[in-house]
């Protein structure tokens, strides 16, 4: 895999073994609920063979028809369905009937294969599996081997027999090859098929519609052509088949495919579009082969050719309570409130009255709902009660004495029924016939699961009926001894579950309520974590994470994503009923026209995972807005309307929360007090309202243009030279001027001029697209398109309609003046500055007001530029000269490893004039970009002088950087220093391997992890003996992370803004100094790449095991990729035009973006390249060098401070030697932890952590010498820590190493990040 290509695999670890799902259950295990012969379950024996009816039996599995009644009614095996009858088996190759309420699949008897001497006999299982099952028709000599997602049926005849193929069509063509062991059939409704023998067969064409052979034994494989080019992909891979299909449960949130197969070559199988997301390329030797493609209700099904796959899904959070926790405290008076009427309204009723295990358990599962928000906000007095309501209420249902019900045991097909579900059918929702067992169990588990967690000795006390309960539709166990068959629900190659039990239906299996069957393997989860069972919370978090994602893929309805025909998708936001064959619109309980209904039972219990179901803002909007008009339909009642109103509360919190609280009553499942905590665990801010709904699909930039898309989006951003501001359906514009001062320096923003339609609608704006050099601002209802691009003197307004301009001003106008035609004006300010605007056609503007200019209508483009002060120079002229070329984004290209593109997109005539920053000028390479360079053209910005550049793209190269493990020129003076360096290292290694990881936050436990890595390479550098004790301490203190095990923290993925955040920090903004909001993203996942470099440096295997993992955090801050599917934001960190990063995450700040520790910044990218080093990566070394050196150059510029280099002003450089802070729009001497004063500090959190590429980013020693004296009078004052001091005396040891060495051997203490191994 290269850098390239990241795959998000994290989460929790798989420690079972496919035999083994619930571990606690013995095998073979005692039948632990009582047992009854039921009088309602069909008899499986006419269609199992005998062997098989020994073990238990599949109850919803996608050959469900064949064993039921007279095992005649079709079923669908991706492309085709199947129908047995008649001793025959026919094949369709459905064809989709849309309409706008149901999609459905056609069956048509394409071909029908028997022999000629057919005997009338039903066919028999004699096998199954994940994937496939075989089936005989014995008195045929024919045995099918059907396999989900085979482009060919395969067919074995096992002695010598005449076949017959027929079809419902007629026969145009039937053509073999020379060695009559392929055959072309040619019907008239243009479908191709073609036939493959393994040896010589003869066929006949004896009436149109009826094929006949003479005798033949071996393999038949049968496929549709799916177009003209498929034939010979067809003729490659026929002569390898599967008899069947496995799916391991291998590692967290992976789920691998492999196939028995028989024949010779490689497998061809086809994929659906879920599959595709989740497909891992470079896990296994496999092809996608994208021309490939069979159509089908679920979408494209594309070729892969491979005997395996690997399908890896996003890491899902798996939490007790809210994800990102309950952030304003002044809301929870108001819970607690509902909370106390809530458990007084659930205790006080007798919970007997209910004897559906439906509706009981949806009780159970409210009040352990009440139990957990109690827990959440502090409501500990209410626990206690609760608890033992539902001790009261669980107990008699698993002990078996329950008067109204019970779960009883069968043995028939191996399962739990009901009492009153094993004499009548439709009692319990058909639970007797297995239907819907997923979602009554998934109640009571999550009932068990908070009590167990709370009282964890009446958990221990049932938990053999808790596993045994969740087996039931859980169980991974393989062996015919197990109680219950393999994923009663859950079909692996669908990666969804399905309902609808032993009953035959007509369109194949079905599941109606898609939230419930991820609630049921959530809280089998939860189950998990209750009894500290990884096994079970790794299954049930990686069946809950499929779930999720096939229902955003199936149940959510999206337009344009090319899964359901136009007009249905036009007409739906969500599908009632998803069936094999069929999407339905109406409900098994309500009508299609029920909107309101049907999203309910799409959302329905509200809990934490619902924030993770419901993930995608912009399609929650659109779903909400679709639902809307039938809330206001007589006859809808307010249990329904609270759920529209949950998914409302992910956007719009405050209108939905009002609505909330109006409800005058509540779903059985559901309570005030759920829906208000889930109203106020809303942390991670809305994306959607900025912006446009196809960005909204896509990983979001988190440290960009922040302030845009924050809170109202009305704070400025500075784009080099002019700050811009939106506003109230206005945008406005300043050129900042400075404040300098000796502990800061900082531009203002007055609003010089705002432009706006004069019928303003007080609308925000709309990102409409973004790049890496640009924003596009749109206001839909004003008409006004603003492109926004770093470095472009201009303001670019498009007026896409007829529409009346405003040009206001905080400042007076004194002056307007225009060109004779009309298309330019010089606007004057009583300030002294002068704007010009000009028009791409003639434009009428008029001061109004002296504060005011307006115009007539206007469309067309506007572009406004402020006259930079000139001496002797026409700036004027140059202005005018390239007015009429904009641009409307940019793209940085990284073509080499030291060198980086500016491409922009550009429209209108003539060359592009941008503006360019020090750096830029720095290593602007004016040859390559076939650039001119404007000296005299200059505007003053707080980063230094902006540059004139005519050039439609830049090259800028910087010079190349050293990636090394080891010191860049070695440990001098050996001899000496060796035994120095042993001993320090013995006693730090020592120290290390003996205090317990008991460390938490990422940011430390990284810091720590890095320093050991640190350890072991200076260990190989002076050749220690340590490395191996080193490397498993690594190891130990790496994988808990990697595998989501680390119990007191981990890393997770949001779809919100997509990306990683912490366990800890999803539940708390202010933890892991703000992770969860991405803030510090590439400092801590930094410090976790250099350990894991290391780590798969020293242990190539064990580098191999986790390297998807290690991609996925390196991805989370340096993708690369442009794509809409990739799981992150393109270098969510690094400002590519300003060419350093930013740490500052989604928060909004008046000053812009910010960055405090650089050097931490610096040891991110080269952390990322030594991990290209230890994969043998070089697009990966690349690409993090580039950056590293780009990173390294922006902080000699920007934070070492140099006097009378003309970047900052005297009085700021004269007193400072080096910045706390570097802001858009601000330099401070001050530190988020500490005051302007803490020099030691200021100098530490620059220089941390000290490794190989230190001596780079310091290689002016004359600047570390400045500034060492300018620190030291701070390292005597009182307080002041050794752990500080270590790095100054670090630095002093580049100029002056044997004062430096006599420092740091004196120091009393080291960094967390540090010691005195590495300062030596």
């Amino acid at each position: 895999m290269t850098f390239y290509n990241f795959i998000l695999v994290l989460g929790l670890s798989f420690l079972q073994t496919q035999a083994r799902a619930l571990p606690s259950k013995p095998a073979p295990a005692a039948i632990l609920f009582p047992q009854v012969q039921s009088t309602v379950l069909p008899d499986p024996s006419p269609f199992f063979a005998s062997n098989l009816l020994q073990a238990p039996l599949p109850t919803n599995s996608f050959f469900q028809n064949f064993v039921l009644n007279n095992g005649d009614a079709a079923e669908y095996f991706h492309p085709y369905s199947f129908r047995f009858s008649n001793s025959s088996l026919t094949l369709s190759y459905p064809t989709p009937i849309p309409s706008n309420a149901s999609i459905l699949q056609n069956f048509t008897a394409d071909l029908t294969i028997s022999t000629t001497q057919t005997q009338h006999q039903h066919q028999v299982v004699s096998s199954f599996s994940d994937l496939g099952v075989t089936l005989e028709i014995p008195s045929s000599n024919l045995r099918f081997v059907l396999v989900k997602g085979s482009p060919y049926l395969t067919c074995n005849v096992s002695v010598p027999t005449a076949l017959s193929i027929s079809t419902t069509h007629a026969i145009t063509s039937l053509s073999p090859n020379t060695k009559q062991n392929k055959y072309t059939i040619n019907l008239n409704n243009n479908q191709t098929w073609i036939l493959y023998s393994s040896s010589k067969i003869g066929l006949t064409k004896t009436n149109p519609s009826l094929i006949k052979s003479d005798s033949f034994c071996g393999v038949i494989r049968v496929a549709l052509s799916p177009g003209s080019d498929a034939e010979k992909v067809l003729d490659q891979f026929s002569a390898s088949y599967p008899v069947s299909g496995e799916a391991l449960f291998t590692e967290a949130f992976s789920l691998e495919y492999n196939w028995e197969k028989q024949g010779n070559g490689d497998l061809l199988m086809l994929a659906h579009p879920l599959h595709l997301q989740l497909l891992s390329v470079e896990d296994r030797n496999v092809t996608v082969l994208d021309h490939f493609r069979y159509r089908s209700i679920d979408g494209d099904l594309v070729g892969v050719v491979g005997d395996s796959w690997v399908l890896k899904t996003q890491p899902i959070p798996i939490t007790w309570h809210s994800i990102n926790g309950i952030k304003d405290n002044a809301s929870i008076p108001e819970i607690t409130a509902a909370l106390l009427t809530d458990v007084e309204a659930v205790t006080s009723e007798p919970i007997s009255s209910i004897t559906a295990s439906y509706f009981y358990g949806k009780m159970i599962a409210k009040a352990a709902r009440l139990a957990l928000i109690a827990e959440e906000v502090g409501c500990d007095n209410v626990i206690p009660n609760i608890t033992t309501f539902l001790k009261n209420a669980i107990e008699p249902w698993l002990s078996g004495t329950f008067g109204g019900n019970g779960f009883l045991y069968e043995a028939k097909w191996s399962g739990l029924v009901t009492k009153n579900g094993a004499v009548d059918k439709g009692a319990d929702f058909g639970f007797g016939i297995y239907n819907d067992h997923h979602y009554h169990i998934g109640y009571f588990v999550y009932a068990i699961a908070v009590v167990a967690k709370l009282d964890q000795a009446w958990g221990l006390k049932f938990k053999t009926q808790a596993y045994s309960l969740a087996e039931d539709f859980m169980n991974l166990n393989r062996q015919p001894s197990s109680n219950y068959p393999r994923l009663r629900n859950f079909d692996l190659y669908n990666l969804h579950s399905w309902a609808g039990g032993l009953t035959e239906f007509g369109d194949g299996r079905n599941q109606e309520s898609s939230s419930e069957a991820v609630n049921a393997y959530y809280s089998a989860a939860l189950m998990g974590l209750a009894y500290g069972d990884t096994n079970l919370t790794a299954t049930g978090s990686l069946l809950a994470a499929l779930e999720i994602q096939a229902t955003q893929k199936w149940w959510h309805v999206h337009q344009g994503d090319n899964i359901y025909e136009d007009v249905f998708a036009s007409a739906n936001k969500i599908t009632g009923i998803v069936w094999s064959d069929k999407r339905d619109t109406g409900l098994w309980f309500a009508p299609q026209t029920s909107l309101e209904i049907r999203v309910g039972i799409q959302v329905l219990p509200i809990s934490p995972i619902t924030e993770v179901l419901f993930s995608n803002v912009s399609y929650v909007k659109e779903l909400v807005e679709w639902t809307a008009p039938a809330l206001t339909k007589e006859g809808v009642t307010d249990a329904w309307r609270g759920f529209d109103y949950s998914l409302e509360g992910i956007y719009n919190k405050q209108d939905a929360l009002q609505k909330i609280k109006n409800l005058g009553g509540f779903d059985d499942g559901n309570s005030l007090t759920n829906l208000l905590w889930w109203i106020h665990s809303r942390v991670l801010p809305d994306p959607s309202p900025f912006f446009a709904p196809n960005l909204l699909q896509t990983p979001l930039p988190t440290n960009s243009f922040q302030n845009f898309v924050l809170n109202n989006g009305d704070e400025p951003e500075y784009f080099h030279p002019n700050h811009f501001r939106s506003s109230n359906s206005s945008l406005s514009l300043s050129y900042p001027s400075r404040l300098a001062t000796p502990s800061f320096i900082s531009q203002n923003f007055t609003a010089q001029l705002s432009i706006s339609a004069t019928q303003n609608n007080r609308e925000r704006h709309v990102v409409s697209s973004f790049s890496d050099l640009s924003v596009t601002l749109d206001f839909p209802s004003s008409n006004l398109t603003f492109f926004l691009v770093k470095g472009s003197p201009y303001l670019t307004c498009n007026v896409s309609k007829p529409t009346a301009l405003s040009i206001s001003t905080a400042i007076s106008v004194t002056s307007l003046s225009s060109n004779a035609e009309r298309t330019k004006f010089t606007l004057k300010l009583d300030n002294s500055q002068i704007f010009l605007v000009y028009s791409s056609s003639p434009i009428g503007l008029t001061i109004s007001n002296p504060s005011l200019i307006t115009s007539e209508a206007f469309t067309g483009v506007i572009r406004v530029a402020m006259l930079p002060p000139s001496g002797s120079q026409d700036l004027e002229a140059i202005l005018d000269q390239f007015s009429s070329s904009y641009p409307i984004s940019g793209e940085a290209v990284l073509t080499g490893p030291t060198t980086l593109e500016y491409r922009w997109v550009k429209e209108g005539n003539g060359d592009l004039l941008m503006l360019a920053h020090p750096l830029h000028q720095q290593i602007l390479s004016v040859q390559d970009s076939h650039a001119a360079v404007l000296d005299y053209f200059k505007y003053t910005s707080i980063d230094g002088d902006l540059i004139g550049v005519v050039g439609n793209s830049w090259v800028l190269k910087t010079q190349p950087i050293p990636i090394s493990w080891h010191s860049i020129t070695g440990v001098k003076d050996l001899v000496q220093a060796l035994p120095e360096i042993n001993a320090a290292l013995s006693s730090d290694v020592q120290l290390l391997i003996s205090t317990p990881l008991s460390i938490t936050g990422s940011y430390e436990y990284g810091k720590l992890l890095a320093k050991a890595a640190r350890l072991a390479l200076i260990a190989e550098e002076v050749g220690s003996n340590d490395i191996a004790v080193i490397t498993k301490f690594l190891k130990d203190g790496i994988e808990p992370w990697l595998s989501g095990t680390f119990s007191g923290n981990g890393f997770l993925y949001e779809g919100k803004w997509g990306g990683l955040v912490t366990k800890n920090g999803a539940a708390d903004k202010g933890a892991d100094y703000g992770f969860g909001v991405y803030n510090d993203h590439y400092y801590h996942i930094g410090y976790f790449l250099y350990a894991i470099s290391v780590a798969a440096k020293f242990d190539v295997d064990w580098g191999m095991k986790f390297k998807a993992q290690a991609y996925a955090l390196t991805g989370d801050f340096m993708n690369l990729n442009r794509q809409a599917d990739s799981s992150y934001t393109r270098l969510r960190n690094f400002d590519l035009y300003n060419l350093h990063s930013w740490a500052g995450g989604v928060t909004e700040f008046a000053d812009g973006r910010n960055q405090e520790s650089s050097s931490e910044s610096v040891n991110a990218y080269y952390s990322a390249a030594l991990m290209g080093l230890a994969y043998r990566d070089t697009n990966l070394t690349d690409a993090a060098s580039l950056l590293a050196a780009l990173e390294i150059q922006a902080i000699q510029k920007w934070w070492h401070v140099h006097q009378g280099d003309n970047i900052y002003e005297d009085v700021f450089a004269s007193e400072n030697k080096i910045t706390g802070i570097v802001w858009s729009n601000k330099r401070d001497s001050g530190l988020w932890f500490a005051s302007a004063e803490s020099k030691e500090i200021r100098v530490g959190i620059q220089v941390m952590p000290i490794s190989p590429i230190t001596e780079v980013l310091f290689s002016n020693a004359s600047y570390v010498k400045e500034l060492v004296e300018w620190t030291a009078p701070a390292l005597s004052k009182e307080g002041v820590t050794d752990a500080w001091r270590g790095f100054t005396y670090a630095l002093e040891g580049i100029y002056n190493k044997a004062e430096a060495l006599q420092k740091i051997k004196n120091l009393g203490g080291f960094d967390d990040g540090n010691s005195l191994t590495n300062l030596l």
